[in-house]
């Protein structure tokens, strides 16, 4: 999404109450090969469908923010979440309905070349995943350059720098079928550019034969440009597992507000390919518009309707998706600027509603 948008997202700061004390750090230690080979097969595709051990899946799941950055350069409010992250949040996202969490980490923090790499990094996000692996939840992991991943400045498409986090972390999941590897999240160049899908395409094509040269087995995330609102268009890669889906997140903006404009930016595009809104939400201070109200409603009705997957931002920043008492945020006395209404709660219906092929 637009650059200005995107920082609005990250960076405000509610404050998230403490729910439990910050983990120890171990390894994911075989993990991915036991539930695979008890799950009968994790997540694959087939056509323009994500299956999960051969059954058609529609993804219902929350992004996880505590780990998006090392913890020595975490803004306040997501340094809180990191030191909440732990059974009673994971309980919480059960409990809402969701199979599916979206672990945000860190390039830079990855990056053994960057200014903010952190040894210990990588351990800490293994030990947050496999937490959640243990719990029944399918995974993502998504590889952020924005700035609250700590590091301001980084390029906007895939680089050096995603390539180098990937060579250190891709190993780490690579034989557990129930993770996702969202390759690079929201990539910059608008679909305008005379030259942003080549660029789209020889990055991605770059990161798919790393993460296979190391290994990995997963499922593989592509988000397409103007920030993961656009797919159309997008040309095709090669995987030697045909193991590719894409990712959208179709912010409420000037641009995006309608069934029509879902449709020219990813909707013709998912009758041919697996796609899952892999990030979204609409408050009254994120990026707000008069119609949000009613654009977000008919946004649910759009990808219930297509069976597309829906994965909220943020479950464990506070303000985001639940009122002070806990409670997931509606519509009521919505007006934009004004802290405290919106989606969460149509998205959480969605996610209790019934989506069979």
């Amino acid at each position: 999404m637009h650059q200005h948008s995107r920082q609005n997202r990250h960076v405000h700061r509610w404050r998230l109450p403490a729910l439990l004390v910050a983990m120890g750090s171990f390894a994911l230690m075989g993990l991915g090969d036991a539930a695979t080979a008890a799950g009968g097969g994790g997540i694959t595709v087939r056509g323009n469908q994500l299956l999960k051990d051969g059954q058609f899946w529609v993804p219902k799941g929350f992004t996880i923010v505590s780990f998006v950055a090392p913890e020595a350069v975490l803004n306040p409010s997501y340094k809180e979440a990191r030191n909440s992250y732990g059974d009673s949040i994971l309980d919480q996202a059960r409990s809402l309905g969701a199979d599916l969490l979206r672990f945000q980490v860190s390039q830079a923090g990855l990056d053994p070349q960057s200014s903010i790499h952190d040894p210990k990094y990588l351990g800490q996000v293994t030990e947050a995943v496999h937490r959640a692996r243990e719990k029944g939840f399918s995974v993502i992991v998504s590889m952020q350059w924005e700035p609250p991943s700590g590091l301001k400045g980084q390029p906007m498409m895939p680089s050096d720098i995603t390539r180098r986090a990937w060579s250190k972390i891709a190993g780490s999941f690579g034989n557990d079928g129930y993770i996702m590897l969202e390759l690079f999240n929201e990539p910059g160049m608008w679909e305008s550019n005379a030259g942003a899908w080549s660029q789209w395409k020889s990055g991605m094509q770059s990161l798919i034969d790393l993460v296979r040269g190391a290994g990995a087995q997963n499922t593989l995330l592509l988000d397409g440009l103007r920030g993961a609102h656009y797919l159309t268009g997008a040309p095709a890669v090669s995987d030697p597992l045909h193991k590719i889906a894409y990712a959208v997140h179709p912010y409420i903006d000037d641009k995006d507000h309608g069934p029509s404009d879902w449709t020219r930016d990813f909707g013709n595009f998912a009758k041919d390919h697996p796609v899952l809104v892999s990030e979204w939400n609409a408050t009254s201070t994120l990026q707000c518009r008069p119609d949000v109200p009613q654009a977000s409603r008919e946004f649910i009705e759009y990808i219930k309707e297509r069976r597309m997957g829906l994965v909220l931002w943020a479950l464990d920043l506070h303000g985001t998706l639940f009122d002070a008492s806990n409670k997931p945020i509606g519509f009521k006395d919505f007006e934009c600027g004004k802290w405290g209404t919106g989606a969460a709660n149509i998205a959480i219906e969605y996610f209790h509603s019934d989506a069979k092929p």
